[in-house]
């Protein structure tokens, strides 16, 4: 009986790969739950597990921070994410297993028999893990599909300094002073570039967290982008910045 442990800050989440392992293994059995990158580095040091099923991204980290504090990984790892653009191409590049959500039964049952099956030695495993540390450590930006007036801009989102609402488009401001006017809403940009270090602080405005170099306090205080450009915070938001700049003891 293979032993597993599941990290994903949804309990829901949690709940539907613990029923998909209930329903559709024979061999695998459940001993732990955790919710963030902390709790789960001391589970999986106390359990020590078979299977690691692990959502890329919680609200303390992400699956690869984990990775990186326990060092040597014999067991299998199998990432599950919503978006498939996000460090996947590393992942297959390491032969890592992983899963979209939402989860389809097929897929993880093909997963799990190809986890049981196979016969990995200690060593494959932490070379494996470590390859894919390396990997994501150089790893190439994200890219964004961005619809325009002319056709289609695929887009490194470390390009993006921040997007503005106008009217009835989104206007993408970039790095290098170039502009994209898309017929994209706030809404679907706001959808995929808050799972990249994005956060919306406006209404009307997007910023990339890399490019923030200052936080000016105030009622919701106001950002000030690398290239110099400063913009308002809403009140409402000022919580969830400062959380993401982690610099909410100091706002």
């Amino acid at each position: 009986m293979l032993q597993a442990i599941i990290i994903d800050d949804e309990a829901n989440s949690r709940t539907i790969v613990r029923s998909y392992i209930a329903k559709y293994t024979n061999g695998v059995k459940i001993i732990g739950e955790a919710d963030g990158v902390e709790s789960g580095v001391e589970l999986i040091k106390r359990a020590s597990p078979d299977i690691l099923f692990i959502d890329i991204r919680m609200q303390d980290g992400n699956a690869f921070d984990l990775l990186e504090k326990l060092g040597e990984i014999s067991f299998d790892v199998v990432f599950i994410t919503a978006y498939d653009e996000y460090a996947l191409k590393a992942i297959k590049h390491s032969a890592v297993d992983y899963l979209l959500k939402p989860l389809h039964p097929d897929e993880f049952i093909k997963t799990i028999e190809k986890i049981t099956s196979a016969h990995h030695d200690k060593s494959y495993n932490i070379d494996r893990y470590a390859q894919l540390i390396q990997s994501i450590a150089r790893g190439e930006s994200p890219r964004i599909a961005i619809p325009d007036a002319k056709g289609i801009n695929l887009v490194e989102c470390d390009n993006i300094l921040y997007c503005d609402f106008i009217t009835k488009y989104t206007v993408i401001r970039l790095l290098s002073g170039e502009e994209i006017v898309s017929t994209k809403s706030m809404k679907e940009l706001e959808d995929k570039l808050t799972q990249l270090n994005f956060c919306r602080v406006h209404k009307a405005h997007i910023v990339n967290l890399r490019h923030v170099t200052r936080y000016i306090r105030g009622e919701g205080g106001i950002v000030v982008m690398k290239n110099g450009m400063q913009i308002e915070v809403a009140r409402r938001k000022k919580t969830e910045l400062l959380e993401k700049l982690n610099l909410l003891g100091l706002g």
